[in-house]
């Protein structure tokens, strides 16, 4: 019987069992998503079969079958203790993923280093820009918004909501929200009219910064729950 399972299991494109049996130990569920959902801000392709990580009630990561298998072959490669730090670390790296921050840039992230992201957002426009997390408050700053369907004002409210994931992720109750150049209109009046307000920051040196080169943004904070 469990034969027959195990081949009705492939034969539908379900994850193998002992899958299921390796989460399980460390208290994680796997949840099957409908098709069609968005991952992401990007719609997955039909016929795709995505599924949820799910601890404590809560989705701690989302992705195909591959990528599953794939973070299951990566914990088989850590000590107890590694494995559960990483899943425990899971739903940080997940939202970090979600605004486009590269994988081998989490980890210079969280020791508080500055690093580019990119996303396409739901309306099909780049959001580009970079953060930086200190022990009190998350800093997220755009480079820029490339939306041509003129709705660059959703693609920016898209972004702060990220960027406050992120933020609430890590228990920070601060989030600095800034703009380095804002050429939209539309965003413009945006932001002056929520307060916005010019400030001089040093170019990171991880995006090439000189010694003394500046930049101008505008910046605000915000409280995160």
């Amino acid at each position: 019987m469990d034969e027959i399972l195990e081949f009705l299991r492939v034969f539908f494109g379900a994850l193998p069992k002992q899958l299921y049996e390796f989460f399980t130990k460390f208290g994680i569920s796997i949840k099957k998503v409908p098709q069609g959902v968005l991952y992401s801000g990007i719609p997955v392709k039909v016929g795709d079969d995505v599924y949820a990580l799910i601890k404590d009630g809560k989705e701690i990561f989302r992705g195909t079958k591959k990528e599953i298998d794939e973070l299951a072959e990566k914990l088989k490669k850590m000590s107890d203790k590694e494995a559960k730090k990483y899943i425990d670390d899971l739903i940080q790296f997940d939202f970090l993923k979600k605004i486009g921050v590269q994988e081998k840039a989490m980890s210079l992230f969280l020791k508080g280093e500055t690093v580019t992201f990119e996303f396409l957002s739901k309306t099909g426009g780049y959001v580009s820009g970079f953060l930086t997390k200190t022990p009190y408050e998350v800093q997220s700053y755009i480079f820029y918004i490339n939306d041509k369907t003129g709705k660059a004002l959703k693609s920016f409210l898209e972004y702060r909501e990220k960027s406050s994931m992120i933020a609430s992720s890590f228990k920070i109750s601060t989030l600095e929200l800034g703009g380095s150049s804002i050429i939209n209109p539309d965003v413009l009046k945006m932001v002056t009219k929520m307060g916005f307000e010019k400030k001089i920051i040093d170019v990171p040196k991880s995006l090439g910064g000189k010694n003394g080169e500046k930049m101008e943004i505008f910046v605000k904070k915000f409280n995160v729950k």
